[in-house]
């Protein structure tokens, strides 16, 4: 696998991320041979990232990024026969914004599992709003998102990108992503009916975040007209608003989540994976070009998915962890391996799939606040094909 000539840095807008990730959580980094890691984005922080540079954590262990559930295979069911590499290969472009939930792709790219596929993946920091244009004009052949109105709004106005598999999924029992109070309120706030009249940070308005606020709120009987809503686009930016007081409290990602506890200023609460078990919180992208590229498609997929249950292998069984933390390190945006046994890991579905109900669910509510106006026909938009034939190829996931 050769080594990426260019990081492209472009502005970011919020709705572009999209990953995050979370989860995880969208809208919405490096190769085999070892290099040092790549330049810093010059670029304004993503609005969601899933990881960042930490200092040094305190807090309690994390919980493990737990695999979504998926269902029994049959019990005849075996791999299909290895297929073989193609003589000629094939070459294309994946972007990230170097989220942990992209470890299937980076896993992909550091042990050759691409390259025994055939396929030659370039990777691009990607910190831009072109960035579902760059999808449909075949800049890029893969990429993900955060589920929410920016990219359902993209494909309305004629961007023909599929979603192939899943980039991040709130298993229950995971902490990537929820409600932190401020510390010096946490035996004040204990229920979702205490946020009323409560001034609440979000990285975004009209978003993922919002969705999941709304979750949160009616267990209290509250809607989000009764709490003081605070956009913060920037996720560093809640850890100052929580100690100067300016609110009481943040929704968080990972590793903010335990930031906030470092440095005595958040108490953990409420995680949407509790709430909203296997809510999807990101996807992967095809460009309309590469998803009919099928044959080439489906190798990628295969890759990537052998990517992915190492991921799982290594946080939930302890298989080749040092292994597969020194890959993240190199590729993602959190470098300290000490952060990978404290901070909350995104989840993410051995098997690829999408929660197509939860999909749904999302999209309704941005048609009925009105960021949305009209339903995609999520039967041809989502496309697991990919997914079903990397899992025949692989076996089932123990």
């Amino acid at each position: 696998m050769r080594v990426p000539r260019r990081i492209v840095f472009l502005s970011l807008s919020l709705v572009a991320m999209v990953a995050i990730l979370l989860a995880a959580c969208a809208p919405p980094a490096p190769t085999p041979t070892p290099v040092p890691p790549p330049p810093k984005p010059t670029a304004a922080p993503p609005a969601k990232p899933a990881e960042a540079p930490a200092p040094k954590p305190t807090a309690a262990p994390a919980a493990k990024p737990t695999a979504a559930p998926t269902k029994p295979a049959p019990p005849a069911a075996t791999p299909a026969p290895k297929a073989a590499a193609p003589a000629k290969t094939t070459k294309l472009k994946f972007g990230t914004m170097g989220f942990v939930s992209d470890a299937g792709v980076f896993i992909a790219l550091e042990k050759g599992y691409f390259k025994e596929q055939g396929l030659d993946v370039e990777w691009e920091l990607i910190s831009g709003a072109n960035y579902f244009q760059l999808l449909a004009t075949e800049g890029l052949q893969v990429g993900g998102a955060t589920t929410d109105a920016g990219l359902f709004n993209s494909i309305l106005r004629g961007v023909n990108l599929k979603m192939v598999a899943d980039k991040a999924t709130n298993v229950k029992g995971t902490r990537f992503t929820g409600l932190v109070v401020r510390k010096d309120l946490a035996d004040q706030i204990k229920t979702p009916a205490d946020l009323k009249g409560r001034a609440v940070a979000n990285l975004c308005e009209n978003c993922q975040e919002d969705y999941k606020l709304e979750l949160w709120l009616k267990d209290g009987g509250l809607t989000l007209s009764d709490v003081k809503y605070v956009s913060l686009p920037n996720p560093a930016d809640h850890l100052p608003a929580l100690a100067n007081k300016s609110v009481d409290v943040a929704q968080m990602v990972e590793p903010f989540v335990t930031i906030s506890v470092d440095q005595g200023v958040g108490a953990p609460w409420l995680f949407i994976s509790d709430r909203d078990p296997g809510m999807q919180g990101a996807v992967l992208l095809f460009s309309e070009g590469f998803a009919k590229d099928v044959d080439a498609a489906r190798r990628f997929m295969v890759a990537n998915i052998k990517g992915v249950r190492e991921y799982l292998d290594a946080f939930n069984k302890g298989k080749n962890k040092a292994d597969v933390v020194n890959i993240l390190t190199k590729y993602t945006t959190l470098k300290d391996p000490k952060m990978y046994d404290k901070v909350g890991l995104p989840g993410l579905n051995p098997d690829g799939k999408i929660n197509v109900a939860n999909v749904a669910a999302q999209q309704d509510f941005f048609v009925r606040k009105g960021v949305l106006k009209e339903k995609l026909d999520l039967s041809k938009v989502i496309d697991m094909q990919f997914v079903d034939y990397a899992v025949q190829r692989l076996g089932p996931y123990n």
